[in-house]
Formats: C-alpha cells, structure tokens, sequence
C-alpha cells in the first residue's frame, strides 16, 4: 500500500514539474486506485508505515530554496532599510540646520546687496543690472516668510491650547489626534508644490509676472501659516501626552502605529509605491522625534530638570520612538515579502537620492539642496524650525549673557556640523553611484 501511495506521490509530482495535461493524470490516478483494491488492507502495516515514513525534500527543491531565500530577505530587510533611513534622516537634519546656519548668512548678504544696489540705481540712475539674482530674491522672500510665521507663533498662548486639549476625553482625543496626523501629512505631501511656483514665478517677465504676482505670492505665506498651525497643536498634544498622569493620549500615539501597520499590509504595492512609503517614513520619524525632542526640552525647563522626572519622561519618549521604529522594521518586512519585492530595492532608493544630492551641489543646480529634500523626501523643514524658535522664546532668556554666549557657540557647532554631513553624504553618494554603476555593468 505504501508502494501505492509514494507512486501517487511521485505522479503527483511529476504531474506538476513536467504539466501533464489532467487526463494523463486522471489515469495514473485511476491505476493507482485499481492497485490499492488488490492489495489488502492491514493496520499493522499502515501504523508501521507512518514510523517509518519518509520525505524526499530535494523531489521540490525550487520551492524550498524559494522560501529560504524569503526568509533570508525578511531578514536582511531592517538592515538595508535602515542605512537608507539613517541616509535620509541626515538630509533632513542637513536641511533644518541650514535653516539656522547659513540661509540667514546668504539673507543678510542678499538684503545687504538689495540696499546698495538700491542707492547705486538711485543716485546713478542705472537701471540696465539686476540688483539680486533670482534665487537670491527668492530666498530672501522665502525666509521673510519664515520670520513672519516665527512672529505669529510666538504670539500663540500654547498654555490656553494645553489646558483645552488635555480636558478632553479620550474618545476625543483620538479623532482629534488622528485629524492633525493626516492634516499634516497633507500639508507635508504638497508642502514644495507653492514655493515651486512662486520660485518660477519670479523667474518670468515682468509682463507674465504681473498677472499672477498676487495669487503665487500669497499662496506660500497662507501655506506655511496653515503648516506651522498645524505643528503647533500636534507638538502641544505631544506635550498633554507625555505630562498626563494617565498616558491616555501616549496609548493613542502608540495605538496609531499599529493602525498604520494593519492599514498597509497585505496591500499591493509596487517599487515606486514603496519608494514613497519609505520617504514617508523618513519624514515621519524625523518629525515625531524633533516634536518630542521639542516638548521634552521644554516640560524639563518647567520640571527644573528634576532627575526623577527626567527618567520617567525619558522612558515615554523613548517606548514611543522604539516602537515606531521595530513596527516600520515589520511593516516593510511584511510588505515586501508579500508583494515579492527584494531588499535590495532600498540600494535603488538611496542611488535616486544619491543621484539628486550630488547634481544638487552642482555649480549649475537647478535649486536649493533643501528643495530638492522637500521634493524626494516630502520633508519642509520651516515648520519644524518654526517650532524649535517658539521652544527657544520659551525656554531661555537673552537676557544674560552667558545665553548669548552660548547660542554663538551653538550656531558655530551648528554650521560645522553641517559641514561634516555635507562632506560625508557627498562621499557617500559618490561611492552609492559607483557601485550602482558597476553592478549595471556586470548586469
């Protein structure tokens, strides 16, 4: 009998590696069948056959090292993910440092050369040159903007929006905290699409800019506005989440993660569609970890750095960002070997990043390295600098001047540090688009 069954086995087998039609099939069941009649049927020898039984693995060897190969993949997945995360994270930590370090320098000496160039036309009434280049005008304009969100924020009581947002249920919190998420995420998505116009805007004729001078010009501050009010209440929600006694909303925080792992497994995606998931991730990581990094500064400040709560609110930061980080590590697990997509997908992400840093430091680059961020990564950094500004009206006085000493100190560390990221992800792109090069060679 057991003769019977492994010759069903091997037909069986043979029947899906060679794709026997079903009616060679059929009859080779039937055969089988017509023996297993003759034989007689004994228990004594059907329970012997079960010790005794053994599997032919190598007869599917393709399927199994299919799913070794899965496996392997499933595992080396957080690994390539995180070396374009880390890869990511530093262009946005790049980008809101210019913000503070060298973007003002080149405002100032812009604004310097706007009134010289301003009496040099007056009294020599030469008006043939261009007193400031286009990118230099749109920088000026851009951080102008910039300092008129810091002005409108600070004025903002966050004490009044604190005490509204923390008497709420929890219910409430919960539609409300899962409102500002997408909002911002909205904003964040479309975030460069206005600043592009009012960049190319500037570029034109005065002829063709005349007519829509007003609406481009507009639409950039009326976006950072509606941006910086949006960061403004999720960093206080962030603050009633890590204050409250109860950690209602440090729950809901966590419980949304989740929501985004169930929400996008078992989705079909392709490679371009996982490129934006990631860079979604990335802009997200970065965000929720400078809110936090922002709301445990300043609840510290309040605190008097006390050591005991400095623990205990050290130890919520840190569940949430740790949890965040092992659920993208599943998610993109997941979502990959669901979808049939390799590791080494990431290798193509950081090339394309790679690829846009390097052509923006370029003597001829077609925009600011910081655009060409906000463009890949989905990442402004004006809200988030905008944030860090209202954390430093509130948290220190430029009143002594052991403050100002201090914040000349941080401003040079700033700028060197932005120098180091700069030289390493230069290097660092170099070395990706060589070694991308060479495999499509020996490809």
């Amino acid at each position: 009998m057991m003769e019977n069954i492994k010759t069903l086995d091997k037909t069986g087998d043979h029947k899906c590696n060679d794709k026997k039609t079903e009616e060679e099939f059929d009859e080779n069941i039937k055969k089988v069948l017509e023996t297993q009649n003759e034989t007689r049927f004994s228990i004594k020898r059907f329970t012997l056959a079960e010790f005794k039984r053994n599997y032919l693995l190598e007869n599917n060897a393709s399927y199994y090292e299919a799913r070794r190969e899965q496996v392997q993949n499933f595992v080396r997945i957080p690994l390539e993910l995180e070396q374009f995360m880390i890869f990511g994270l530093l262009q946005c930590l790049d980008s809101i440092i210019n913000v503070f370090t060298y973007l003002p320098i080149r405002v100032i000496r812009a604004y310097c050369k706007l009134i010289v160039g301003f009496f040099i036309t007056y009294w020599f009434r030469d008006r043939t040159q261009r007193i400031l280049t286009y990118s230099e005008y749109y920088e000026l304009i851009k951080y102008s903007y910039f300092l008129i969100c810091c002005l409108i924020v600070i004025c903002v009581d966050t004490n009044y929006l604190y005490h509204i947002i923390k008497t709420q249920s929890m219910f409430k919190l919960y539609i409300f905290y899962n409102m500002l998420e997408i909002g911002e995420r909205v904003l964040s998505i479309y975030a460069q699409y206005p600043l592009d116009a009012f960049y190319y805007t500037v570029t034109q004729t005065n002829d063709s800019r005349s007519r829509s001078w007003v609406l481009y010009n507009l639409l950039p501050i009326i976006y950072m506005i509606m941006h910086c009010t949006f960061v403004t209440v999720q960093a206080t929600t962030i603050s009633v989440a890590v204050n409250s006694s109860q950690q209602e909303l440090l729950m809901i925080m966590m419980s949304n993660n989740f929501n985004k792992l169930k929400r996008s497994l078992f989705k079909k995606y392709s490679k371009a569609g996982m490129q934006h998931l990631t860079c979604a991730d990335i802009r997200d990581r970065f965000h929720l970890t400078t809110l936090i990094l922002i709301t445990f500064g300043i609840t510290m400040k309040e605190l008097n750095w006390d050591f005991d709560n400095f623990c205990l609110i050290m130890r919520d930061c840190s569940i949430v960002v740790i949890a965040g980080l092992f659920l993208d590590w599943l998610k993109h697990a997941f979502i990959n070997c669901f979808n049939g997509l390799s590791n080494k997908i990431y290798k193509d992400f950081m090339f394309d990043l790679a690829k846009d840093i390097s052509i923006s430091k370029n003597e001829n680059a077609y925009s600011d390295h910081s655009d060409i961020v906000a463009r890949y990564l989905g990442f402004t950094p004006f809200p988030l600098a905008v944030m860090l500004v209202k954390a430093i009206y509130i948290t220190i006085s430029f009143r002594s001047r052991s403050n100002i000493i201090f914040f000349l100190l941080l401003f040079i560390l700033m700028a060197l540090t932005r120098i180091f990221i700069i030289i390493y992800t230069l290097a660092k792109s170099n070395e990706v688009l060589k070694s991308y090069k060479m495999q499509q060679k020996q490809m």
